[in-house]
């Protein structure tokens, strides 16, 4: 039903809510009790019900349950896991500042998370160097903080490397935190603390998706949209430039339907 990979760990969640995690176990981060490295998918045992997504940070994990509660494990040194406290845990724990019950989560390579709720608020904690968590500072949040500056309720939270972007009710497209490479899309390199609607879209999104340094946005029409880093032609362009404003993909051979991003690449499924 769902997978997501960290920097050196994969979770999957099964057609019955089962979670299974594999790879690297440094800080617990797979959630099985131990700091055993799993070189195959292995169940996790710690969860009081079946899961719908999960989410893979570099050091961390979330797991969100079909009863809207969240649950996270591994590193927590700057309150990624969101229980108040820079303790790491082995096993899943239920993230209990939660205000309502979830419908999607969102880890940043950088140990940043967003969880959005099902009234369309987001929370986010952990890692805010660079404004990532979209409070209008550069303070680490230890336990969920809703986002004030978001015009209209969302649908959608993704995370890359100190960088987000949060998809509204309207197919509006905001974006906060590092800037250097332009992923933000607002055609400059200047960061933003707080949520910034991105002017360069010609139509409303549906799906967003934040790599390490670069983004893709999908339009209700089947276009995609990126910008930021492109050292490694993850844009899609055919070329190594950045982008600092939106740009279309025109090498993709029909509409597309989904849109997913790796640390340096990109990922686009399009209809038969």
């Amino acid at each position: 039903m769902a997978v997501d990979g960290g920097e050196a760990h994969s979770l999957i969640v099964l057609a019955n809510g089962d979670v299974y995690s594999c790879g690297g176990n440094w800080y617990g981060e797979l959630g099985h009790g131990d700091q055993v490295v799993r070189l195959v998918p292995t169940r996790v045992a710690g969860l009081p019900g079946p899961a719908l997504a999960v989410a893979a940070g570099g050091g961390c994990s979330l797991v969100l349950l079909a009863n809207g509660d969240v649950y996270s494990f591994g590193w927590n040194y700057h309150g990624q896991l969101g229980h108040g406290d820079q303790v790491d845990r082995l096993v899943p724990t239920r993230i209990a500042g939660l205000p309502g019950p979830a419908v999607a989560v969102a880890e940043g390579g950088d140990d940043s998370s967003l969880v959005l709720l099902a009234n369309g608020d987001v929370y986010s904690f952990g890692w805010n160097g660079a404004g990532q968590l979209g409070h209008g500072d550069q303070v680490d949040r230890l336990v969920p903080t809703r986002i004030e500056g978001l015009p209209a309720p969302a649908v959608a939270v993704t995370a890359g490397y100190s960088h987000s972007l949060v998809l509204l009710a309207n197919g509006d497209v905001y974006s906060f935190g590092y800037n250097r490479y332009g992923q933000l899309g607002h055609g400059d390199q200047v960061d933003r603390l707080v949520p910034t609607r991105i002017e360069g879209l010609p139509g409303c999104a549906v799906a967003v998706a934040a790599g390490g340094h670069h983004s893709l946005v999908l339009l209700a029409n089947g276009d995609v949209y990126s910008f930021g880093d492109n050292e490694y032609g993850q844009l899609g362009h055919g070329d190594q430039v950045g982008r600092l404003a939106p740009t279309r993909i025109e090498g993709l051979p029909s509409p597309a339907l989904a849109v997913a991003t790796g640390h340096w690449s990109s990922f686009v499924i399009t209809r038969p």
